[in-house]
């Protein structure tokens, strides 16, 4: 099933990836900076993996009132950040698409186009876990749904990304070669 984005001309779409790109960057940026009140990233990480309640509540226990309130922000400005990052690979996915030679690429990457949007749907919870744990209390089945979904979520990123990166740089090369031959074929 084709994806929404590839009824939107190639044009708009390489404008669209760029804005999105853009915003993507921004957005990291913002919250490294946010991140300076809170925890450190270790110990974000460190929750991340908790997968107990005893572990998870020791970590979060440690955090002062500040802390605690600033990783409460981000969990809400990760929701912005999942619509925009999955937007950008979906966008990113659909411009492949149309540089793919075989139909099994352009139906491997169209998949990754809706898998981005599958992405942000198991981002929803996994923020609402992690809110919940850093404002009122880790239930039992937070800490092991927060790793799962955030794992889940990051694989399925990388290796969109990585197909992304490859695309890139196989589309580059081929524009190289068609100016080589353009060039041996004027002289």
């Amino acid at each position: 099933m084709k994806h929404p984005f590839e009824n939107v001309e190639n044009k708009t779409l390489k404008g669209t990836f760029y804005t999105f790109l853009g915003l993507t960057i921004l957005c990291i940026i913002c919250s490294i900076i946010i991140m300076r009140t809170g925890p450190s990233w270790s110990d974000f990480g460190r929750l991340s993996i908790a997968l107990s309640v005893e572990n998870a509540e020791k970590i979060i226990t440690n955090w002062t009132n500040q802390q605690k309130a600033t990783l409460a922000f981000l969990s809400g400005f990760d929701f912005l950040f999942g619509f925009i990052w999955a937007n950008c690979l979906a966008v990113g996915m659909v411009l492949a698409i149309g540089d793919a030679k075989s139909n099994k690429l352009k139906s491997l990457y169209r998949i990754l186009a809706w898998g981005a949007w599958g992405a942000i749907i198991l981002d929803i919870p996994e923020n609402l876990s992690y809110y919940i744990m850093t404002v009122f209390k880790v239930y039992p089945v937070l800490p092991l749904t927060f790793t799962v979904l955030m794992s889940l979520r990051w694989i399925f990123a990388m290796v969109a990304l990585f197909l992304l990166i490859m695309s890139h740089f196989k589309m580059r090369d081929r524009l190289g070669n068609n100016n080589k031959r353009r060039d041996s074929v004027e002289n």
